[in-house]
């Protein structure tokens, strides 16, 4: 039996499609038609065995873990999911596996959200049990009438929810079922035993799969869910006629080929899903981020399915929400708080009059960042739509109004954000009151744009990654939305452009904003910087080897000083030394100076670890020149926004240095931006393996790189998707297009 580590898709009758991916010691297998979409992954190797089956309806699934076995040795393989249709089981899929140790013994099955299932992979589920728990034992005392809907409608569920209830199969296996909160839609799954094997025991007592003799012992896992499934949007309708020629020119076994694959299977028309497995539902910023830079290829039909994802979940002071929680996900939110209310002593009654439906959707208002893109998708749309079309598309109803009522709330809060910076300057301030006046974090809140880690900023309160050069291309972009729409006779959206005063009023303030990375840049001189560098391999947890081929690396240019741009500010406005791939965005969002576009190529030039080019990726994360304490280990090789490399980041820097070299004439400028660009791509040429999954680690000796799956080592900090929405950004570098203009 073997796996694909870039796997092909099979057609199959019905529009359907089945592909697997194999990564580190995961083996991810995915299916896709009308009526069921299912990403299965079987951990075979290496660490803890499990299977999980996710699936997009709901954003829900189920995860069996296994206690490990005493042999290193491989425990499973597996191979063919398909789509499994019964009277009994009317939408599920199979997975076929083989037991490869005498003996696997089951200790967990969960039934529940992906979010759930995550949280358990993460060892973080016991806080979520204990909310249940109490959440059952209040229902049992909720007085008659002050909360009779909770009490009689979800008490049973909510039992099951805590043990799913498990009965014999036909087959001589054991399933596992239970209904959702609210809806009541139904999970199940099941394993049976087949050639070879025995499943002995039973789940209360312990349950065992028991290898019969020498040859094979092979079993089946089956899965489903009960919740309305997602209508997708097929291959062919993803692209423009541009993107289409392009990937049906491209070979079979290319990568433009996988990333349309993975696309399709992360796209629905009503949400585009952020990642497989684990974020396995709408987020707003990954969806409008993938939304923007493929826009050049992109149909009309995917940018009105990014903007309406994001309209209808619009806050109504216009913020973008980042994530929902829906079904039990949504449900384990309103039964921890109720729970949470109860304990504070509030009154059943009143209880009763507040809360929402058990599964009513949950939304995550906390990111900046997604804000400023959803006008850089709406002028992008508009840019692609011809007139009629866009006319109807803006006047359709999303989020209790229409599209043009949010996209003008949104472009509201922008201008808002964006006008206190712009004033300021106006009004001469400069240095530290100035900075301040940058768009930051939101209160109380540690992170805020897609660094959203608690360390991802290193403490920062003003990202580089929406102050560079998003704010003032959001703010260019919300005049062309606002124009158009006022054009189409929208009364809202003139309102709100005459109080901006019109476009040449917007202009001042992007203009303004153009001269925000001068609160970003750091500069150090080249002997300091060799010496920063030396200490961090010496103290940055580095194996001999690969401390030899990181001194091997890390020779630079001999300018008199390395500049670059902070990864962000702190509280104080002060720069946090740490390199980062956010300068991408600079490039490809503004118009630069020669000298600053040459900055920020600079860091993608540089090899690792004086700059970010490593021979597997860009890193979005060098600590190598701070001096802060506790910077090596916040960005390790292991931390989620650490010095690890992630696939988007990668596309948006050739997409920046490629529109940079476009309009650069002076010669030492585009000489930094050549450099950056030979080093970018010979990044990519080292990770084709692993170039559509979610992000690496990497590791070093004999003075070669080597991608490292993230997730795989103990140390790591989560694990990585084999799937990732904005990691099929290959189709906006390696398809020729029109280089995207400044607004």
């Amino acid at each position: 039996m073997s796996f694909l580590l870039a796997a092909v898709l099979c057609a199959l009758p019905g529009r359907a499609g089945q592909f697997s991916v194999a990564e580190g010691n995961n083996l991810n297998f995915f299916y896709r038609d009308d009526r069921v979409q299912a990403h299965a992954v079987a951990t075979v190797a290496g660490r803890r065995p499990r299977l999980v089956v996710a699936f997009p309806t709901g954003n829900s699934g189920a995860g069996i873990w296994f206690a490990e076995p005493a042999s290193s040795a491989p425990w499973l393989s597996a191979d063919g999911l398909r789509r499994l249709q019964t009277p009994e089981w009317p939408a599920a899929v199979e997975l076929d596996l083989e037991l490869k140790v005498p003996e696997l013994r089951v200790e967990k099955v969960l039934l529940d959200s992906v979010r759930a299932l995550r949280d358990f992979k993460d060892n973080a589920y016991a806080g979520r049990e204990t909310a249940l728990r109490k959440a059952d034992a209040l229902l049992a005392q909720a007085p008659a009438g002050a909360a009779a809907a909770l009490k009689d409608r979800d008490r049973d569920i909510l039992a099951e929810w805590l043990n799913p209830p498990a009965t014999r199969t036909s087959e001589g296996g054991w399933q596992w079922r239970r209904r959702a909160a609210g809806s009541a839609a139904e999970y199940r799954v099941a394993l049976d035993p087949a050639e070879g094997m025995d499943l002995l025991g039973d789940p209360q007592s312990g349950l065992r799969l028991v290898s019969r003799n020498e040859g094979p012992a092979r079993f089946h896992l089956r899965a489903s869910v009960g919740f309305v499934p997602l209508t997708p949007i097929e291959a062919d309708a993803l692209l423009n006629d541009a993107g289409r020629r392009c990937v049906q020119a491209a070979p079979e076994t290319s990568r433009l080929k996988r990333a349309v694959r993975d696309l399709a299977f992360l796209s629905y028309e009503e949400k585009l899903l952020a990642g497989s497995w684990q974020y396995l539902t709408y987020f707003g910023r990954d969806t409008l981020i993938t939304a923007h830079f493929l826009a050049p290829l992109a149909s009309p039909a995917l940018l009105e399915g990014a903007i309406r994802g994001a309209a209808e979940r619009l806050s109504p002071d216009g913020t973008v929400a980042h994530e929902e929680d829906i079904a039990d996900q949504a449900a384990y939110r309103h039964l921890r708080e109720l729970v949470e209310a109860r304990e504070r002593g509030e009154a059943w009654d009143r209880l009763a009059n507040r809360l929402p439906p058990i599964d009513a959707p949950v939304y995550d208002y906390k990111m900046v960042d997604s804000d400023f893109f959803l006008p850089l998708v709406a002028a992008d749309y508009l840019a692609a739509a011809d007139a009629d079309r866009a006319q109807r598309f803006l006047e359709s109803a999303a989020g209790g109004g229409t599209v043009a009522d949010a996209l003008t709330r949104n472009i509201k809060a922008v201008l808002s954000e964006a006008e206190p910076y712009a004033q300021a300057r106006a009004k001469g301030e400069s240095g530290t009151p100035l900075a301040k006046r940058l768009v930051s974090l939101r209160p109380g809140q540690a992170v805020g744009d897609w660094r959203d880690s608690t360390d991802g900023l290193g403490g920062g309160r003003y990202p580089s990654s929406i102050n560079l050069a998003l704010v003032a291309a959001s703010v260019r972009a919300a005049a062309h939305v606002l124009e158009a729409a006022m054009d189409m006779g929208f009364e809202d959206a003139a309102g709100e452009f005459s109080r901006a005063g019109a476009a040449d009023g917007v202009e001042v303030v992007a203009q303004a904003w153009d001269k925000a990375p001068e609160h970003f840049k750091v500069s150090v001189g080249l002997e300091e910087a060799r010496a920063r560098v030396e200490r961090y391999i010496g103290e940055g947890g580095f194996s001999p080897l690969e401390q030899e081929a990181l001194r091997k690396a890390s020779r630079v240019e001999n300018a008199a000083v390395q500049s670059y741009f902070a990864l962000a500010l702190d509280a104080d406005a002060r720069p946090i030394p740490v390199e980062s791939s956010d300068a991408g965005f600079l490039l490809a969002e503004a118009d630069p100076t020669p000298a600053l576009a040459a900055d920020a190529a600079g860091a993608f030039a540089r090899p690792f670890p004086m700059g970010l080019a490593t021979p597997v990726g860009v890193a979005v994360a060098n600590p190598a020149l701070s001096t802060r304490p506790g910077d090596y280990a916040m960005f390790g090789r292991d931390r989620y926004h650490g010095a690890v490399v992630w696939s988007w980041p990668i596309a948006v820097a050739r997409i920046g240095l490629e529109r940079q070299r476009g309009r650069i004439k002076d010669p030492a400028a585009r000489a930094a931006l050549d450099r950056a660009l030979t080093a970018v791509k010979h990044g990519e040429a080292g990770v084709e393996a692993v170039r559509g999954s979610e992000l690496w680690s990497w590791t070093a000796a004999n003075g070669t790189f080597a991608p490292v799956p993230f997730g795989q080592r103990s140390s790591d900090a989560t694990e990585a998707n084999a799937l990732q929405l904005w990691s099929n950004l290959d189709l906006a570098v390696d398809c020729p297009s029109p280089l995207p203009e400044k607004r």
